[in-house]
């Protein structure tokens, strides 16, 4: 925008980058964004005994029916990158037992190198404690639409401090 003076129309960013895109949209400063950002990934790297991975291949409801029907009930969709793979996040004992399964029923099971159980209700007690700190700051005006990641809605004024904790 600085280079072309083009504002686009909306913005957006995944996970993190949707800080980017709040930042964008004067919904934060830079400097705010750094430490929104820090805090984040402080209480992330506290999340211990998680994991992900991206199940290729297999429908949302076929997804659902492996982890009911195999009582993994510490394992949440997470992310829904493509049609064609839709992520998993969990304890990570329980996700490694998901592979065979997922396997069986189809799919590509594909282990990501993560520490944390991210996106999922592993990080409850992470956003709690990011709410609390995101409960310290301000949010300007948007000066352009931002889409949240959460439901590909625009999101409105009042509801960027229930929106954020969600990355």
């Amino acid at each position: 925008m600085e280079k072309s003076g083009i504002k686009p129309d909306f913005v957006a960013g995944h996970s993190l980058g949707e800080y980017n895109a709040l930042q964008s949209s004067g919904a934060i400063s830079f400097s705010d964004g750094l430490k929104l950002v820090k805090k984040r990934g402080e209480l992330m790297s506290e999340a211990t005994n998680g994991s992900m991975a991206a199940i290729l291949n297999l429908s949302e409801d076929s997804i659902k029916d492996v982890i009911a029907s195999n009582n993994f009930n510490n394992i949440d969709i997470a992310n829904y990158n493509s049609e064609t793979q839709i992520v998993i996040s969990g304890l990570r004992d329980e996700v490694m037992r998901s592979q065979a399964p997922f396997e069986r029923a189809g799919a590509k099971f594909i282990a990501l190198n993560t520490s944390g159980a991210f996106h999922s209700r592993q990080m409850l007690a992470s956003k709690i404690d990011f709410e609390s700190y995101l409960s310290t700051f301000n949010f300007s005006n948007l000066n352009i639409p931002v889409i949240a990641n959460v439901d590909a809605q625009i999101y409105q004024q009042q509801d960027i401090k229930k929106i954020c904790p969600h990355r």
